[in-house]
């Protein structure tokens, strides 16, 4: 299983919770402002989120710098980032994940399971890693209770 993990919405103050998004398969992924490859990596995930956003595939950056959101926020801005985002300024994803660095990411199954982690560049458009993210979607048949919906991983008012 997926080790239990919160953290406060990047420029909001509510805490988004991987329990509460069981259901649906996450793909989350870790960064920062100073990392080099997070740069490249990041605009790769917004079109993965983008791809499978309507297959119920919740994509969610894990920004880890120091500090407060104003650089996260403006450096996701420049780049026209718009997934989900989380702010661990207090290294609890390094520990919850076993993270030596960023970015690293994790494909967490529907039903909360582990499925992969990739420590370093995750490339969308690598076969083996696709097939993953299909299974994982194609693997998502827990329906939603009758007229709810799932947990908003929208980025506060504002951070956009």
């Amino acid at each position: 299983m997926a080790p239990d993990y919160s953290a406060r919405r990047l420029g909001g103050t509510d805490t988004v919770a991987l329990q509460d998004l069981r259901g649906k398969p996450v793909l989350l992924t870790s960064w920062a402002t100073w990392c080099s490859e997070c740069r490249t990596e990041l605009p790769a995930i917004q079109r993965l989120a983008q791809t499978y956003r309507d297959r119920g595939l919740q994509v969610i950056g894990v920004n880890v710098d120091e500090g407060g959101d104003a650089g996260p926020l403006a450096f996701a801005a420049q780049r026209g980032l718009t997934l989900p985002m989380l702010h661990d300024q207090h290294t609890q994803y390094q520990a919850a994940f076993r993270a030596v660095g960023v970015p690293q990411t994790e494909l967490i199954s529907a039903e909360g399971r582990l499925v992969k982690v990739w420590q370093g560049v995750f490339d969308p458009a690598d076969p083996d890693n696709r097939r993953l993210i299909e299974s994982s979607v194609a693997a998502d048949t827990t329906p939603l209770p009758a007229g709810s919906t799932a947990p908003s991983t929208e980025p506060s008012a504002g951070t956009r």
